[in-house]
């Protein structure tokens, strides 16, 4: 990775790659240029989801000092976090930024993987989940009716960030 690295490389790996599995840095632009669908973990800011319906996300969560607990998704969207870009602006309203587990990285990715190949198997539940988090962007967010799509198996086993 460093010793034969180079710009040209780096560009012909995102350009033949199944699927770009990453965070919302800079590079996962790189792959949506090449019509790569991307698999992105970390996500920041529900603001900016995905703009391709080929593309899955899992979001950081959000622990509130103040409530000892998560904040839902609702109370993310229907409040100022949901403007926030930066750490420290949740650092000062007294938010934990929680990074995605690798138990839950994997399962994006094995998602992605399964889609890609034509196997993907959804659960009974996973549809309306999936319309019960994108019912809470009101028609007054740009993003509304955004295509993407959040991970299956992260909103299953986070459902308590959908009340």
């Amino acid at each position: 990775a460093t010793k034969y690295r180079s710009e040209f490389g780096d560009y012909y790996l995102l350009a033949k790659c199944k699927f770009f599995l990453g965070c919302t840095a800079g590079l996962c632009t790189i792959a949506t240029g090449f019509n790569v669908p991307l698999a992105l973990a970390n996500h920041l800011t529900l603001k900016w989801p995905p703009f391709r319906k080929e593309d899955l996300f899992i979001s950081k969560k959000l622990w509130s000092k103040d409530k000892n607990r998560f904040l839902t998704f609702r109370e993310i969207i229907n409040s100022p976090v949901f403007h926030f870009g930066h750490a420290d602006e949740y650092e000062k309203a007294g938010l934990v930024l929680v990074e995605s587990t690798p138990q839950e990285i994997l399962d994006l990715a094995q998602e992605m993987n399964d889609r890609i190949d034509g196997t993907w198997k959804p659960a009974p539940e996973d549809e309306e989940l999936q319309q019960r988090f994108k019912s809470l962007f009101g028609k007054d967010l740009h993003c509304y009716g955004f295509p993407s799509r959040m991970g299956a198996k992260f909103l299953r086993e986070n459902k308590f960030l959908l009340e």
